[in-house]
């Protein structure tokens, strides 16, 4: 069965980001999204599991920056399966079976490199 989390980025009024990532039997127990809200935290993104791991076997979810060493692009949900994504053009989008190649090295929504 496919493991369902969710990765939110919220940004504080210090313009600080923060990271909360819950699966879904944390959020259905407790909510935490509504107390930051509350807190003055804006939620900026809500990014899914892809149920894929990293050569570091770090979870890779949808947005996340991935190189494999040649190519740097993102991640993202279609048809059922986590697509790279090079230079926002379609032309070189494919799908990958080869993600333990693959390094997740930041996400677009914190513009976070190594």
């Amino acid at each position: 069965m496919r493991e369902i989390k969710i990765k939110y980025y919220f940004k504080d009024r210090e313009n600080k980001i923060h990271i909360l990532t819950e699966s879904i039997e944390e959020i259905e127990s407790h909510n935490d999204i509504p107390v930051n809200i509350k807190n003055g935290w804006e939620l900026i993104a809500r990014c899914i599991y892809t149920n894929l791991t990293d050569k570091n076997n770090i979870e890779i979810y949808e947005e996340d920056i991935v190189t494999n060493g040649i190519d740097k692009g993102y991640v993202f949900w279609h048809t059922g399966r986590a697509m790279f994504c090079v230079d926002n053009s379609i032309t070189d989008i494919a799908p990958m079976d080869d993600w333990d190649t693959f390094e997740v090295i930041g996400n677009i929504n914190t513009k976070l490199l190594k």
